[in-house]
């Protein structure tokens, strides 16, 4: 079998080539996000946790005077990513209060109780965080401190250790006394 090329088919791959190497970079030039500064942080009860333990996180995010409203409400991101930045677990959420109620000025702080799964895996946790339209349509905005990459900035760092046996939950307010299951008396829920 031979094949045959004529200075047609050279043309055209050498146009397509050329219009790839032009076209390809220009997509690639993205025009750098205007920062809000809105800055994101946590505060955590304590910098080691057991597996299965429960952690107290106070968010805040301080609205710099010179920000920008936001004009939608968007869910706080809150990843946990371990030493390869692979996501452990996450605590994405509504803030309190909602983001497009947010003032140049003023900072916004709650607390929220979160347990750490039991995971195969102990060590250095590296915590994220950013805002993020619900249900997923616009882009994240751009917020002050050290982007991560995708709009998500690091805003601490724990110590995950390995589980021990001596951490019972503590059940707060809004919580129901143990219900057994009709079918199976040993099996309680809450």
């Amino acid at each position: 079998m031979t094949v045959r090329r004529t200075w047609g088919s050279f043309l055209a791959i050498a146009l397509v080539g050329l219009v790839g190497a032009v076209v390809l970079p220009a997509c690639q030039r993205r025009k750098p996000a205007e920062v809000n500064p809105i800055v994101p942080s946590i505060k955590v009860n304590r910098t080691k946790a057991p597996l299965g333990s429960a952690l107290e996180i106070t968010y805040t995010w301080t609205v710099e005077p010179g920000a920008k409203k936001l004009d939608q409400n968007y869910w706080a991101l809150v990843h946990f990513l371990d030493n390869q930045e692979v996501m452990l677990f996450s605590d994405d959420h509504q803030p309190e209060p909602p983001p497009s109620t947010w003032k140049p000025g003023e900072t916004y702080s709650y607390t929220r109780t979160r347990f750490v799964p039991v995971y195969p895996y102990v060590g250095e946790v590296e915590v994220r965080m950013g805002l993020y339209p619900y249900p997923g349509r616009g882009e994240r905005p751009a917020l002050k401190g050290e982007d991560k990459g995708f709009r998500e900035y690091k805003v601490a760092t724990l110590e995950l250790l390995p589980q021990t046996e001596n951490i019972f939950p503590v059940y707060k307010e809004g919580w129901h006394n143990p219900e057994t299951h009709p079918e199976n008396p040993s099996v309680e829920r809450t």
